[in-house]
């Protein structure tokens, strides 16, 4: 029994030899994995398989910060956890090895935060790429653009938006958070003080247009936006003493305020003392002051003063008789200044004293100042006579009566004395002009004018249609004609040339279509008709010698002033071209110059 228990027992042994010589000569597999490196995102995971091996295996990372394992069957996940790099280890049960290289990337690149107000910029330098991509969520708020790695942004409204920069290349991305406030309402100053009535700009240095102004009293000053779109400013116009307050608001609603004082002016005038002759007038300018002001003279005997003008106030001062007056100025301040007056006796002058008559003509000389009343005397009144006429302006009648010489002699109210040479000529002759008692100048029957024509001296007034569409003369010296009647000349299409000196009128359509080409106005001339030179197509040049504007009507010149062919050029006294620009019917003409004397 015994005997057959260790046969049994040797049998075993020899079976267990056996079979683990068996297991001893199986065949070991080479550990491998479908991929020896892996990229993964953060939070991100990638599988790798464990594609052959000899069981029982074991998995290690060389830095889990970076990135963690595991392993379930043949099968490992990896899980990105920071950008880097670390290397996973595998070991099977025939304790080989494969390694396994991980790289974990971050495609969200840290964002940012901007702040801007309205209408201005920022730059951001990108620095995770090259080429980038723009969204902005909002473009209503703000706008984006990129330039190499350098990003702008602009802020349009109020609000907020994020900007997503994205590289196609590494996918990686940054949200830029824009947050756009409206700039702060700033003035650059919020106290002003004006003096009298002055206007005081304001600048807006910060705020959002449209602005919007108010004024708490606008009796003491108003405000109102200029400069829109070119620096805005605040212009405060004071009106009358006193304070209020300037209320700015801009489109954001902000409020900003400018408390404004309005002081008296002193009260001052361009001059403090005046001198005149007789009743001569001046103008003093009021400088500064405040409006309503009056005037007062403590001689109005010597002196008369009132204040005069619409937007620029004046003193006039007017002599009355020779000696002093003092003129008070007030203004509605009820503060003073005085215009000390002197005024003296006029020099005696008359516009000129030598005259020369033909037979019985007449002459009048203006006395052009001297204190009234008047009167004159004649050397020989056979020769000449004198009378003082005029109510307003005064002037002397001079009558020829013979042939000869006389001198009149003018006194004036302060016994001052002047003369004026009296040449009378013999009558002239002539075979085609009448001429009556009164100057008036008509046509012989049967007379026919030719060429340059002559008026004789004794003729001071040519009558209507006396050359009425005349074709021949080409040339007229009026002589002492001071009026020219209705017609006279109109039609003369051949009248280049007409010499006139003591013209003073000229009636309706006196040179009418004539063949003018230049003309000089005297300076004694006073009024000219309707239409008058109308259709002078050939007239380029006109020059007047008189430095007040001689009354003229609205088509006296039609067809000269607006001649669409010709340039036509106006001449007027040094010092007069303002004056004519301004009148209504000069002004008119396009070119006015002025003569050099």
């Amino acid at each position: 029994m015994f005997k057959l228990k260790l046969v049994n027992l040797a049998a075993i042994v020899a079976l267990f030899f056996v079979a683990c010589k068996k297991d001893d000569n199986k065949p070991i597999a080479t550990l491998t994995v479908d991929k020896s490196q892996v990229t993964v995102k953060i939070n991100e995971t990638s599988t790798i398989a464990i594609t052959s091996g000899n069981g029982n295996y074991v998995l290690k990372s060389a830095d889990q910060t970076k990135a963690t394992a595991t392993l379930k069957g043949n099968a490992i996940t990896v899980t990105g956890k920071a950008e880097g790099e670390t290397l996973l280890t595998l070991t099977d049960a025939e304790n080989q090895t494969a390694k396994i290289a991980v790289k974990v990337i971050n495609l969200i690149v840290p964002g940012q935060t901007v702040s801007l107000t309205t209408g201005t910029t920022a730059t951001y330098t990108l620095t995770f790429g090259s080429n980038y991509t723009l969204n902005v969520l909002k473009t209503a708020v703000a706008t984006a653009t990129v330039s190499n790695s350098l990003l702008t942004i602009t802020a349009l409204t109020e609000g907020q938006t994020d900007i997503i920069v994205k590289d196609p290349q590494t996918e990686k991305e940054q949200t830029i958070k824009v947050t756009v406030t409206a700039p702060k309402l700033i003035v650059e100053k919020t106290q002003v003080v004006i003096v009298g009535t002055a206007d005081e700009d304001v600048k807006i240095t910060s705020g959002t247009p449209n602005y919007t102004v108010s004024s708490s009293n606008d009796q003491v000053a108003t405000a109102e936006i200029i400069g829109i779109g070119m620096g805005e400013k605040v212009r405060i116009r004071a009106i009358a003493v006193g304070s209020t307050t300037i209320t700015l608001t801009d489109a954001s609603n902000q409020k900003v305020t400018i408390n404004v004082t309005v002081n008296a002016p002193e009260l001052t005038v361009a001059k403090n003392t005046v001198t005149l002759e007789g009743t001569a007038a001046e103008e003093v300018k009021i400088t500064s002051g405040t409006p309503n002001y009056t005037a007062t003279s403590d001689n109005p005997q010597v002196a008369t003063a009132e204040v005069i003008g619409k937007e620029f106030k004046v003193v006039r001062i007017k002599g009355v008789k020779a000696g002093n007056a003092i003129i008070t100025l007030t203004d509605s301040q009820n503060k003073k200044i005085t215009i000390n007056v002197t005024i003296t006796s006029p020099k005696l002058t008359v516009a000129k004293h030598s005259v020369v008559l033909e037979g019985t003509s007449v002459e009048e000389v203006a006395i052009t100042s001297g204190t009234p009343d008047y009167t004159v005397t004649s050397s020989d009144d056979n020769v000449a006579t004198a009378i003082i006429i005029g109510k307003t302006t005064k002037a002397i009648r001079i009558k020829g009566v013979g042939a000869g010489t006389a001198t009149l002699t003018l006194t004036d109210g302060s016994n001052k004395s002047t003369l004026i040479k009296v040449t009378v000529n013999a009558e002239e002759e002539t075979s085609l002009f009448e001429i009556d008692d009164y100057g008036v100048v008509t046509l012989k029957e049967d007379a026919t004018p030719t060429g340059a024509i002559k008026i004789p001296s004794k003729g001071t007034s040519i009558d209507s249609e006396v050359f009425y569409n005349n074709k021949d003369i080409t040339s007229v010296d009026l002589n002492n004609v001071t009026e020219i009647g209705e017609n006279a000349f109109a039609g003369t299409s051949k009248l280049t040339k007409v010499i006139m000196t003591k013209v003073e009128e000229i009636g309706d359509a006196a040179f009418t279509t004539s063949g003018l080409t230049q003309l000089t106005l005297p300076a004694t001339i006073k009024s000219i008709g309707q239409r008058a030179f109308m259709n002078n197509r050939d007239l380029t040049k006109i020059t007047v010698l008189k430095a007040t504007p001689p009354t003229v009507h609205s088509q006296s010149f039609a067809g000269v002033w607006n001649n669409s062919t010709k340039t036509v050029t106006l001449y007027v006294p040094k010092g007069s071209k303002a004056a004519y620009q301004s009148d209504e019917n000069w002004g008119k003409f396009k070119n006015i110059e002025e003569l050099s004397k």
